[in-house]
């Protein structure tokens, strides 16, 4: 599959050199001389946003990918519904994800599509037998860089969030780094990471599967210093979790 997203404007500004200028437009124009494209068609497009003039791909392409969208806001999840192939969600707690799907399948009415189809694949941040400290340390660094950035901070809020969210953000406008690191409770941690022995993941994750998580895309985290190591506890960790998963 193809996954594609608008990000953030620090990530296509300062990284990239793109300007951050009608990204649902973006999108959709993307999609579209995409799909063109796949086709084997000739394509020219002169949008808002997008500019493409005769290209055509000269690889043979027999089997086009389907393209799945990244979303968060209900504006993005609904055009997921409507122009997409699947739905990808990032950060997302198994309570908030009904809501959210609640809004794809709004789009997918609005298109015309078979709500029986949505398929959704799930980015999820797991540590298993890690030494929960150091879990909860370094999970709530990575959540703290992220709930402090507009578009991320915006999606927390509408999850829940509003009071933890106001407060890191404003923090780290402030220059506190320390005040927007404490303002990130333990429950957030555990609510948007999976960690903990292998049993315990599987059942947060049948959680997930239970709220409408088709594809599960698990990122494995060790905090091993040693490369050679953490590849290993890493291999051993998906070992012990997929055990744990056939037997909850």
């Amino acid at each position: 599959m193809l996954g594609l997203g608008i990000s953030t404007p620090n990530i296509m500004q300062n990284w990239m050199g793109v300007q951050f200028q009608k990204p649902v437009t973006r999108l959709r124009e993307t999609v579209e001389v995409l799909r063109a494209i796949f086709r084997k068609e000739k394509v020219t497009m002169h949008g808002k946003m997008v500019n493409i003039d005769g290209f055509r791909l000269d690889v043979p392409f027999d089997n086009p990918p389907p393209i799945y969208v990244a979303a968060q806001g209900s504006l993005m999840l609904r055009t997921a519904g409507e122009i997409g192939d699947g739905l990808i969600i990032n950060f997302i707690t198994p309570e908030t994800l009904p809501a959210m799907l609640d809004e794809t399948r709004a789009g997918m009415k609005a298109a015309g599509k078979d709500l029986a189809t949505l398929d959704v694949a799930c980015r999820i941040i797991c540590a298993v037998d890690e030494d929960d400290e150091t879990v909860r340390s370094l999970f709530r660094r990575s959540l703290t860089a992220y709930v402090t950035v507009p578009q991320y901070n915006k999606f927390f809020r509408e999850i829940g969030y509003e009071k933890e969210a106001g407060i890191a953000f404003d923090a780290w406008q402030a220059g506190d780094r320390k005040k927007a690191l404490d303002s990130i409770p333990d429950g957030m941690v555990e609510k948007i990471f999976v960690f903990g022995t292998p049993a315990q993941c599987a059942r947060r994750l049948k959680d997930y599967e239970r709220a409408g998580i088709t594809a599960s895309a698990l990122q494995f985290s060790c905090f091993a210093k040693d490369p050679e190591e953490r590849r290993a506890k890493v291999l051993k960790a998906i070992e012990n979790l997929a055990e744990a998963w056939r037997a909850a």
